[in-house]
C-alpha cells in the first residue's frame, strides 16, 4: 500500500541524501535538493515517487512552483504521479495558493501536463499557471 507524505528537507535530510533515492528516481538529482519541501510517495518504506516544490514561484506570485516530479520506473503507470499531483493541489489549497509549472520537456508534455490539467479542473479554486 502506498502513502503520500510531506517531506521537509531540514527535518528529513537523511532520506533526501540517500544514494538509493537518486538511483531510483530518474529525474531526481542532488542539484534538486535546493527545494525545501517535497511530497513523497512511499511503498513499503521506500520512496517510489517524489515531487519537488518551490514554496514560492519566481514567475507567479502566490503559487507553488513544481520543480520536478519523478516516479520509480517499477512503479510507473500505477497512479503514483497522479497521487502526487492530487497531494500537490491539496497542499496548495491548504495554503491558499496556486500551482506554477516550469517548461515541460517531452515526457512532461505527454504525462504530467494532462495530470495537472485534470487536477486543476477538480480543484477550481487552485489556479494552475503553465509556462
Amino acid at each position: 500500500m502506498r502513502e503520500v507524505r510531506l517531506i521537509r528537507a531540514a527535518a528529513d535530510k537523511r532520506l533526501l541524501d540517500s544514494p538509493e533515492l537518486e538511483a531510483s528516481l530518474p529525474l531526481f538529482s542532488r542539484e534538486l535538493l535546493k527545494c525545501r519541501t517535497y511530497l513523497a510517495s512511499f511503498c513499503e518504506g521506500k520512496v517510489v515517487g517524489l515531487v519537488g516544490i518551490a514554496e514560492t514561484s519566481r514567475r507567479v506570485p502566490r503559487a507553488l512552483g513544481v520543480a520536478f516530479i519523478s516516479t520509480h520506473p517499477d512503479f510507473r503507470r500505477q497512479g503514483v504521479a497522479r497521487e502526487l499531483v492530487e497531494a500537490l493541489f491539496q497542499f496548495a489549497r491548504l495554503h491558499g495558493v496556486g500551482v506554477a509549472t516550469t517548461p515541460y520537456g517531452p515526457e512532461g508534455r505527454k504525462w504530467l501536463r494532462p495530470l495537472l490539467r485534470d487536477a486543476a479542473r477538480r480543484y477550481a479554486d487552485v489556479p494552475l499557471h503553465e509556462c
